[in-house]
């Protein structure tokens, strides 16, 4: 397990959980459906994951749309290794309208 910009993560975890398994790393409340679906990700019945939740992460303890999404990562011959766990604030996201292209 490792991960990026720690300061700015959404759920935070200690330096302590690298290497630990995932039952580890997960509240107890929502530990039996990360196991589901990594274990449908060694069965071979997914490949990913995506759902969202309102979180008070906004400014004065606002609710704002996080998205978490789970990608099975597999070798060559589609043998699970593990699973990578994104999780993004998709509130300014979802307030696009319009289109931006490339480069503008």
């Amino acid at each position: 397990m490792a991960w990026n910009k720690h300061e700015t993560r959404i759920f935070k975890r200690p330096q302590a959980a690298l290497g630990k398994d995932v039952r580890q790393c997960h509240p107890e409340r929502s530990l039996d459906k990360v196991e589901q679906i990594i274990g449908e990700m060694k069965e071979g019945i997914r490949d990913k994951a995506r759902f969202w939740i309102d979180l008070p992460i906004g400014k004065n303890g606002e609710k704002e749309k996080v998205m978490i999404e789970y990608y099975a990562l597999r070798d060559k011959e589609g043998n699970f290794l593990g699973c990578l766990e994104s999780s993004q604030n998709i509130a300014s996201i979802q307030k696009l309208e319009g289109q931006k292209r490339l480069l503008d």
